[in-house]
């Protein structure tokens, strides 16, 4: 130790790597659904103009049963939802 250091201090309050580390996963944590979301739309809209392209009747076939089954299920759950409470 030279002459004019001090010794080091045992409190020490500098920011380090895990700060960077939590706030880098809270970052992550908020954003992955939506990233998720928007990179699968973009996915799936690539896909059906592929499918579309190469095969046109069945991709809309494909795409009415994908849609009524979504629909089939969206009243299902909607009919098994509990009414407000008054």
């Amino acid at each position: 130790m030279a002459w004019n250091e001090q010794p080091p201090n045992q409190r020490d309050d500098r920011p380090g790597c895990m700060d960077a580390i939590v706030l880098t996963r809270v970052a992550f944590g908020i954003l992955f659904w939506p990233m998720a979301a928007v990179i699968g739309a973009g996915g799936g809209i690539a896909i059906a103009i592929v499918l579309l392209a190469s095969y046109p009747l069945q991709t809309v076939v494909g795409a009415a049963i994908v849609a009524v089954a979504g629909a089939a299920a969206w009243r299902w759950v909607s009919a098994r939802r509990r009414p407000p409470a008054d």
